[in-house]
């Protein structure tokens, strides 16, 4: 494992990667927010460039506020509404008091730069990972080959226990006119449960899948589990049953 670094010498520039590693409540928010305070003071972004995601949209808002109280924090000390004690030990206030200290021209437009930022941030891109997605294809509608109004993205596991219940429901319905996935409740009139429909769909989603016809139709005695074998499935880089 490498050595822990310094916020403050992290590189920050185009291209470089940075990994946070860490438990619940040591600091990832806190660290989270003085990074984004580097990327706007010294390297002129603004916070539609930067884009900041998390798991969940109350996770999200959480970090939104979080983030505009650093900024109005930094405001604070630039609008000299808050001066720099003594015997401070922050080192969120040692950075920006050795930041301005050692080059006083740096202050007010600083105070610019974050009172641009504060007005700004409503539209930055802090959400969620569905929410980011969602943007970039509504922004870039031409580009991604999307509708303009593409409705809510949803999760890849509620689509397929939605599948996997609408195709239990027609299973049980017994329609004559079914694709091969249908008829593999074999002539013994087992059906798979939507546990188990919904793993097959999940494999046949999986990119690079490919299905084969199925062997000759064969009674099920053993479990309703047994009938997905009439199925071969074969992701990219894997060898046919």
């Amino acid at each position: 494992m490498s050595t822990p670094r310094d916020w403050r010498t992290l590189d920050l520039s185009p291209g470089r990667r940075s990994l946070l590693e860490a438990s619940a409540g040591t600091g990832k928010t806190w660290t989270i927010s003085v990074l984004y305070l580097r990327l706007l003071l010294e390297h002129g972004m603004t916070p539609r460039q930067i884009v900041v995601t998390t798991f969940t949209n109350p996770a999200a808002e959480e970090l939104r506020e979080r983030l505009r109280a650093r900024l109005l924090w930094a405001l604070a000390f630039g609008a000299g509404r808050r001066t720099f004690p003594a015997d401070s030990e922050a080192l969120d206030e040692l950075w920006l008091q050795a930041r301005w200290r050692q080059h006083p021209e740096k202050q007010k437009s600083d105070f610019g730069t974050l009172q641009a930022a504060l007005a700004e941030l409503d539209m930055a891109p802090i959400t969620t990972l569905h929410g980011l997605c969602q943007r970039i294809l509504s922004d870039h509608p031409f580009a991604s080959g999307s509708l303009f109004n593409g409705g809510e993205l949803i999760s890849g596991a509620a689509l397929h226990a939605e599948l996997a219940k609408d195709l239990q429901r027609r299973l049980l319905q017994g329609d004559a006119d079914q694709d091969e996935l249908i008829r593999l409740q074999g002539s013994a009139g087992l059906q798979p449960s939507a546990k188990t429909l919904k793993r097959i769909l999940g494999q046949l989603l999986m990119p690079g899948s490919a299905i084969f016809p199925s062997a000759p139709r064969r009674a099920c005695t053993s479990s309703p589990s047994s009938a997905i074998d009439l199925i071969a499935i074969t992701p990219a880089g894997t060898s046919r049953r």
